[in-house]
């Protein structure tokens, strides 16, 4: 069996390992790797997803730098769910204005609680909608649901 070795390959795999022991992982335990759309390597532990960025070792990256394979392996890794299609997204955008909205009158008095709570009744359900809609797979649909506020 033949090994290639290349200056690149070779400092990936020691800013691993050294990653892994600065970084606090369990002894015996290698940080992971990710590699972006030019080809190199990010090493560390993951530790969230949030906003579009990956925090790999307290450093924030754009998740558009990973191509969708390594986002999905990364988010897989943490047991997060798929991002939700823009038609969603900008569904849900228009529902949270609407809710905020109706906080509001409530909070100025210019709505009674009665009516506040129909209207929040309304939109979840406008939610639920919209997700059964979509046909996203279970695990996507249970985290996305409560969160249209």
């Amino acid at each position: 069996m033949q090994f290639i070795f290349t200056r690149k390959v070779l400092q990936a795999c020691i800013v691993c390992v050294l990653s892994s022991a600065a970084g606090g992982a369990a002894p015996g335990e290698v940080a992971e790797a990710y590699t972006n759309h030019a080809g190199h390597a990010v090493c560390g532990r993951l530790t969230a997803i949030t906003n579009g960025y990956a925090v790999i070792e307290s450093r924030r990256y754009p998740l558009s730098i990973f191509p969708a394979a390594e986002q999905e392996r990364m988010r897989s890794a943490l047991g997060a769910p798929a991002e939700l299609p823009a038609a969603l997204v900008a569904s849900r955008r228009s529902l949270r204005e609407r809710w905020l909205r109706n906080e509001a009158l409530l909070s100025s008095g210019a709505k009674s609680a009665d009516d506040a709570e129909k209207t929040r009744r309304r939109l979840r359900a406008a939610w639920r909608r919209m997700l059964d809609d979509a046909n996203l797979d279970p695990a996507t649909r249970a985290f996305w649901l409560p969160r249209i506020p």
